[in-house]
């Protein structure tokens, strides 16, 4: 769970607007949409349901919230060091 700052936007721009989870597995991208006990995984074509089941044994499932929370850290990490790098060069 080391992505960079692109690759954790590529996950955000390549899920759709209800996902509520992600992850990248062997380079690909997977995307939910968890509500209760009930899980569905985007296919590309529509959601396929995963009722009543715990989400597939995937490493680094996040939230989509939680994965956006990241970037902005991230970005906001990135514009300290540029900010900082300015005053002592």
């Amino acid at each position: 769970m080391n992505e960079s700052l692109e690759e954790l936007k590529a996950i955000i721009d390549n899920a759709p607007s209800d996902a509520t989870h992600a992850c990248i597995e062997n380079g690909t991208h997977y995307q939910f949409k968890v509500i209760g006990l009930d899980a569905e995984i985007y296919t590309g074509d529509g959601w396929l349901c995963y009722s009543g089941c715990a989400l597939p044994d995937l490493c680094g499932v996040r939230l989509i919230s939680d994965i956006k929370r990241i970037i902005e850290l991230m970005e906001l990490n990135q514009n300290m060091h540029t900010t900082v790098a300015g005053y002592i060069y």
